[in-house]
Order: structure tokens, then sequence, then C-alpha cells
């Protein structure tokens, strides 16, 4: 209590216990609404990136109505010998590039299409390929430089909660959160043949809806990828993380554009980039959301599947025809 004079009121303060008690107070409240916020702006990030399936979704789908088709997995084209015209056989087009992937082909129905058209695709003027050692050559677009602007970011590629392009691009091309899948199959990245694979999406696909004789509601076909998940790039030391948009460099790069839902590699796997205990392999899909992943089903459906899901059943959705029958997940 202070005393200001004779005549004058007396003024309180504040005690160094009672200011010590009150900052102690506020400390507990900040430390109480922090984590409410960090999981309002988790859930704002989720429902993003669930939204930008759902226009991956419709953007699939007017493709199909316009082409009869779904757009190819990637694109890679098929060499002939030289000396007799007969095509390279279908393992030895690894080194091919550089190859445009599913996620170029939708530009111009995701209002991109003045990206699209300053592509140019040059299948038609491949040279024709000596010897039986794999082919080495160009694919049917080039690399990502400044003038078809294939390492650019696009934002219905881009899951908020990715870090991945803190990175820049990967191998020249722009990096994406979601990867189309080719199946359940035990075939990982640096794969050089152009056989189908089970999936809706593999090398040089065509697959309509009709083909799709397990339900367009019970068939992955696009998943999340994010910068936990590494692919293979080159040696069996040299992983890189994340997925690209619009193609990869090297058919032996197919990962960047497509995972598969095999039971060794299930969802939400992370292998560091320097592991000696997967060589030459590469996680499946996955993301940086807490407990699992969004996908895009073939109906244009996309919902969030836990990380916890049965492996084998993970292995059925990746399929369009294996014939099994899928439960509640």
């Amino acid at each position: 209590m202070t005393n200001a004079g004779p005549g004058l009121p007396r003024l309180r303060g504040f005690t160094l216990i009672e200011l010590l008690v009150v900052i102690a107070i506020i400390g507990v409240l900040v430390a109480l609404l922090l984590p409410a916020v960090q999981q309002s702006r988790e859930a704002a990030r989720r429902s993003q990136c669930l939204n930008n399936l759902k226009q991956i979704g419709v953007a699939l789908h007017n493709y199909h109505d316009v082409h009869n088709t779904f757009c190819p997995g990637w694109v890679v084209p098929q060499y002939k010998l030289c000396d007799t015209g007969e095509d390279v056989d279908s393992n030895n087009h690894r080194y091919v590039g550089a190859n445009p992937a599913w996620g170029l082909y939708l530009l111009p129905y995701l209002d991109q299409a003045p990206l699209y058209n300053l592509q140019t695709f040059n299948g038609a003027t491949l040279a024709c390929h000596t010897g039986t050692s794999f082919v080495s050559g160009y694919g049917v677009i080039r690399n990502g430089n400044a003038t078809n602007r294939l390492g650019i970011t696009l934002p219905v590629y881009t899951c908020p909660s990715d870090t991945q392009f803190e990175l820049g691009p990967a191998l020249t091309f722009g990096r994406s959160s979601y990867v189309a899948c080719r199946g359940n199959q035990n075939i990982y990245g640096q794969q050089s043949s152009m056989l189908p694979s089970p999936g809706v999406f593999y090398t040089n696909s065509r697959t309509r809806i009709g083909d799709i004789t397990d339900g367009t509601s019970n068939t992955f076909a696009i998943g999340e990828i994010s910068g936990n998940q590494w692919s293979n790039a080159d040696s069996s030391s040299f992983y890189m993380s994340g997925g690209t948009w619009a193609g990869f460099n090297s058919h032996k790069n197919d990962d960047f554009v497509s995972r598969t839902t095999y039971r060794t590699r299930p969802l939400n796997r992370s292998t560091p980039a320097t592991s000696t205990t997967f060589p030459n392999d590469s996680d499946g899909f996955g993301s940086m959301h807490e407990g699992g992943a969004h996908f895009l089903f073939c109906d244009g459906r996309a919902r969030f599947v836990s990380e916890n899901i049965d492996i084998t059943l993970y292995g059925y959705l990746g399929d369009r025809a294996d014939g099994n029958a899928i439960g509640e997940f």
C-alpha cells in the first residue's frame, strides 16, 4: 500500500508475486491454445489436399469423356532396331527420357491449357537403336527448362503439409504431392519394362472405365506422396524423396509419377535416403498427415485412408481387375 501524501487517495500496485501469478496463468492459457491452433491449421491443410484430389478427379473424368480413356500413366516411345525395323525389347527402354506423365496430360482440364500448349512432343523424330543393350535417347518431351516451364510448382499438385517443395525441382521437373497407382505389384523404381501393370496407370496405358472390372469405387487412381517417401533414383545408394507432376527424365525413374500398393511398401513407410536396409528399393504412397494419406478413387471420390488399413486389402485397392472383394476400410 502506498501513501501519496496528506489528502490524497491511497494507490494500490501489484506485488511481484501477483505479477508472476498472472504471467504464469497467461503462459498456461497460451500452452493450451497452441495445440488447438496447430490442429486447426492442419485440418485446413488436409481439407485443401482433399480438394486438390477432387479437382484432379474431375479432370480425369473430363479427359475420359473426351478421349474415351483415362490419360496414360506416362509415355515412353517404342524404339525400333535399325537393322530389322523390329521393336526393341520392352525391357531395354531403361534410359529413355524425358517422358511425359499423367499430370502433364491433365493440364488442359485443370485450367492450365497455356502451360500445356508450351510443350513440344517429339515422338516422331526418334532415331533407331543399334545393338541389344539398353536404349539411351530422348523420349517424347524434353527435361524441364525455361521454355517449357515443366519445373514449376502448381497449386493443384501441392499438398500444403508437404515439405518436399522446399528442395526445388526433382531432376528438373516440378514436384507433386500426388502420384498414380500402377497396381499391387512387386516392381519399384528403375524399371525398364513397358508391359502393362495391374493398376489403372502404367507405361503407355489407355485404361477405360470398362476395364476396371473391380469397380471404380474400389480402385485407387491417384494417391499422396510426400517428402517422407523415397525413390531409388539412380544407383543403390542414391535416393530422392517426393514426386513430380509433368514426367521424369529417364524410364527408370517412373517412381516419381507412380507407386504400388505391394505389401513391402505399406502406406506411410519412410525409408531414409541413405538407407542400406532396402537397397534398390523405394517407398510406396504416403503423406505428412498424421495417421494416413488421401487417395482419389476411379469414380472421382477422394477420401482419407488410414495407415493401419489391412495390408492385403490395401493391395487389392491398387488393382483394377483382380476380382477380390473389398470390404469396409
